[in-house]
């Protein structure tokens, strides 16, 4: 199956089981808004924001858009129930 989870859809204790789960996958919390899981293929696939050297996020050519870049990263642990 696959779904999309995203962070405004997780609160309280499960906000803290959620975070710490995408850093036991090596995600930066900060770098994404959702991520979407294909438990068959047992892959996480994201949009990551781009940082500069100083942590800064790259903005598009307008200065108003986060740019970022598609992440495919193996599934290693289930995710937290939502």
């Amino acid at each position: 199956m696959r779904y999309t989870v995203g962070r405004h859809e997780v609160q309280g204790k499960r906000y803290r089981q959620w975070m710490g789960w995408l850093k036991s996958h090596h995600i930066d919390p900060s770098s994404v808004l959702e991520v979407e899981i294909d438990d068959e293929a047992d892959t996480i696939t994201f949009q990551q924001y781009l940082h500069d050297y100083d942590g800064h996020k790259y903005l598009n050519s307008d200065g108003n858009v986060a740019m970022s870049e598609p992440q495919t990263i193996p599934l290693m642990v289930s995710p937290p129930r939502i």
